[in-house]
């Protein structure tokens, strides 16, 4: 893990994570965290990753799992369908799986799934995430993880990816 803010980044790629609820206009609900940060940054996403999903995944609360390059090299990394649920560990773990699939020989960054608004502990989210190569960097704000949370995972955890 890397503590430092998602956009300070020197990955290829970022991915935000985020839902599949597609409002009438179309664009898709990026109202919190990294995914909030990336509609503010470009404010034309949340539209572009609507039509996205509507148009290959089914749509409003479909899965897509992970979008790579919506909006120049910034991507989704899904892990909840409707914006007001907790995230779920399934959603995650096929998001994954989806990015495994899709990745190249490049880096990429991902805010930390599941936590924050996503409700999710991290002990319940790190083996998932753990499947994820050296080259997918996980990021997380400085105040995001309390000592308590970490005290008990292995060491070798806490070396999830490099700051490139």
């Amino acid at each position: 893990m890397i503590k430092d803010e998602l956009w300070n980044t020197k990955a290829s790629h970022i991915l935000v994570t985020s839902n599949s609820y597609i409002r009438k206009d179309g664009a898709l609900v990026m109202g919190r965290g990294a995914a909030l940060e990336a509609a503010t940054r470009f404010p034309n996403f949340p539209y572009i990753a609507g039509g996205r999903i509507s148009e290959k995944w089914g749509g409003h609360l479909g899965f897509y799992g992970t979008l790579l390059s919506v909006h120049k090299n910034i991507g989704l990394f899904q892990v909840k369908r409707h914006f007001k649920d907790p995230a779920e560990l399934g959603i995650i773990e096929a998001s994954v799986g989806s990015l495994l699939v899709q990745m190249r020989n490049e880096t990429y960054a991902i805010n930390f799934p599941g936590i924050g608004y996503g409700q999710l502990e991290i002990s319940r989210v790190l083996p998932v995430i753990q499947k994820l190569p050296d080259n997918v960097w996980i990021y997380h704000k400085v105040d995001v993880i309390a000592v308590d949370e970490i005290q008990d995972m292995p060491e070798d955890t806490l070396k999830l990816g490099r700051k490139g």
